[in-house]
């Protein structure tokens, strides 16, 4: 599949949740953008996080179409996009950041990123702990 290509799911997939706000139409638009399995994908996708959207499935179908991929370009990939993400859907980006702490292998790689990540990355992560009440523990281990 080409470049082109996966421009065109990505932008129907940007359809699907901005103009027609429907959970069928984001899990269609997913299920078309599932065959291409593109980590590049997962900014596009998580970015699309909204609080205000009306129905709270279709933002989970976005988190889990993103939490499909290995953990390596999971992480590195929404780590690119939560500075963003937490000033703009900062309830999902708790969310996702919850979700990646709550999973072990996923933590592990997750306290790796952040170590060496860039300045505004390791700040949107620090905030979300402390908004959430992470624990010093999970805390103490990204700036290690």
């Amino acid at each position: 599949m080409s470049t082109g290509n996966l421009e065109l799911l990505l932008e129907n997939l940007r359809k699907a949740v901005i103009e027609e706000a429907s959970v069928a139409a984001i899990d269609a638009a997913l299920f078309s953008l599932s065959s291409y399995h593109s980590p590049q994908s997962i900014e596009v996708v998580l970015g699309l996080l909204d609080d205000e959207f009306g129905a709270g499935e279709g933002m989970f179908s976005l988190i889990h179409a993103a939490e499909a991929f290995d953990d390596s370009a999971y992480v590195e990939h929404m780590l690119v996009v939560l500075p963003k993400l937490k000033n703009k859907a900062p309830k999902w980006a708790s969310i996702i950041m919850m979700r990646a702490i709550n999973n072990q292998a996923t933590r592990d790689v997750l306290v790796k990123a952040v170590r060496v990540a860039a300045p505004e990355v390791k700040q949107a992560v620090m905030w979300l702990c402390e908004n959430n009440e992470l624990g010093d523990e999970f805390i103490f281990s990204v700036k290690v």
